[in-house]
């Protein structure tokens, strides 16, 4: 039983939360992806890209994934039928065709994302091998960074990660977050982008360029 001579402090009284930035989604947006979701309905959509460019598309929204303080609608493009993610935040438009779509039997979104690092989808995962200084190595243990990740601390305080996850642009920025203090050991792919990254920085001329 609770001591009724003991303070009982309410939920709000023991927790907080700090304020995170979050993306500004029109309500006409979200009105049609929930609805697209839930009927399984086709739409055209006006499209804004990572890098400002925009594009029409159509898509088959299967499901909204919240990620960062953003929404997500996780879509099958036309044609093709490849899984990506868009950002709501992102639609200029979003036009229900008439058209209906057949989901993907067995279709599990949590399997499909699960090589994602981030939000990225439809790109295909490489072994990742990353080497981090001692100067954020306790930063670096601390999380669980990706599902598939492996940790080892070397003798010099440094720490190794390894994971097998997809090279994304979310990938990229991350890595880039943590210089000088990161290095890529693999792959040579991922390595090269992070080069180029670092002296475009460092000429003055720094662009990110991504997938949808």
């Amino acid at each position: 039983m609770t001591d009724p001579s003991v303070p009982h402090l309410t939920i709000d009284e023991c927790f907080g939360a700090l304020h995170e930035g979050h993306a500004r989604i029109r309500p006409a947006t979200w009105a049609a992806l929930a609805d697209a979701v839930a009927s399984s309905r086709v739409i055209a959509a006006r499209y804004r890209r990572f890098d400002g460019t925009e594009r029409d598309y159509l898509i088959e929204p299967l499901r909204l994934v919240a990620h960062r303080g953003n929404w997500y609608a996780l879509a099958r493009k036309r044609p093709g039928g490849e899984l990506r993610a868009f950002a709501l935040s992102r639609f200029g438009s979003a036009t229900p065709t008439g058209e209906t779509f057949v989901t993907p039997k067995g279709f599990d979104w949590r399997k499909a994302s699960k090589d994602a690092f981030g939000i990225g989808l439809g790109i295909k995962p490489v072994n990742v091998r990353l080497l981090f200084s001692k100067t954020i190595a306790t930063a670096i243990t601390e999380r669980v960074w990706h599902p598939t990740q492996r940790i080892w601390k070397r003798r010099d305080g440094s720490v190794e990660l390894q994971m097998r996850a997809a090279p994304t642009i979310e990938l990229v920025r991350w890595i880039l977050s943590w210089t000088p203090d990161a290095r890529v050991l693999a792959p040579r792919g991922l390595r090269g982008r992070i080069s180029r990254h670092l002296s475009a920085s460092n000429t003055g001329s720094h662009t990110i360029r991504g997938r949808p």
